[in-house]
């Protein structure tokens, strides 16, 4: 972003959530940021019909019985972000290749291997198999609640992400807005508003009441809502909204508390953070 953060007088909604993700309050997040763990917590709240099937998990990679596993699944990780093997057809992947690639991942810290982001630190790593999901077109529609105090602001809508990788974004009422976020850009194609889209509204400040500021993921697969997973440092806090003014306008919603900021300033003068933590 070409800026030095204002660790004294953060504005931006990126300089904030650095002070955010940096706090070691942040490590008491971890069991909303295990994307296994969470699923506990959305069952209390909200019960078990927004989670998706699971078909099993495992500590290593080597447990896994790809005979067991039905044609179409997703294997994923529960302690980073992106780390997931989707499989269309099991009949065309290389099962040692993929045991590989989740072995390397469980391996790594997610704290350490980017952005340090403080809830991801203290998660034992593990694997687990849910349900390959789509809708009767094929596709997965992804739609990404930003809460804040318990309050849905926007919404982020991301379009065929393994392909063609798009992103718009709408407000509470679905009126589409004038922004785009990062290196992705807007679909001009109209995208009508789900038919149960106040339910997910509701889902979405439900599971975001209890926290400052939280994304709550949803898909909408012909109507049907499922839990995807909750976020609370989107990004690492390093894609920059364009126009630039909605940076400071979603800063302005994200209100440090005081124990929170004060983690940070009180290791005195921040500027051995500037160099490694520069936006």
């Amino acid at each position: 972003m070409h800026k030095k953060i204002d660790w004294k007088n953060p504005k931006t909604y990126n300089e904030k959530l650095q002070i955010y993700k940096l706090s070691k309050g942040m490590e008491n997040l971890w069991p909303y940021t295990n994307k296994w763990e969470v699923r506990k917590f959305v069952k209390k709240q909200l019960g078990q019909k927004i989670l998706n099937k699971i078909y099993g998990h495992w500590e290593n990679a080597s447990q896994i019985d790809f005979s067991k596993l039905p044609n179409q699944f997703v294997l994923r990780t529960n302690h980073g972000s992106g780390w997931s093997i989707i499989v269309k057809d099991k009949n065309t992947i290389d099962a040692e290749e993929v045991r590989n690639k989740l072995n390397y991942w469980l391996k790594c810290n997610y704290y350490d291997f980017y952005g340090k982001e403080r809830q991801y630190k203290l998660i034992k790593p593990m694997i687990f198999c849910s349900k390959y999901l789509a809708d009767k077109n094929g596709q997965l529609m992804d739609y990404k609640f930003f809460c804040f105090d318990g309050r849905v602001h926007f919404i982020q809508l991301d379009i065929d992400r393994y392909t063609n990788h798009k992103r718009n974004f709408y407000d509470r009422d679905w009126k589409k807005l004038p922004l785009s976020k990062g290196p992705y850009p807007n679909s001009n194609k109209n995208y009508l508003k789900p038919g149960n889209f106040t339910e997910m509204i509701d889902v979405a400040e439900k599971l975001s009441a209890k926290f400052k500021h939280a994304r709550i993921d949803l898909y909408n697969v012909d109507g049907k809502i499922y839990f995807s997973e909750i976020t609370f440092t989107p990004d690492c806090g390093l894609l920059p909204f364009q126009p630039k003014k909605y940076n400071t306008i979603y800063g302005e919603l994200l209100h440090l508390c005081f124990l929170l900021y004060a983690s940070i300033i009180s290791l005195g003068d921040p500027s051995p953070f500037t160099s490694a933590f520069s936006i």
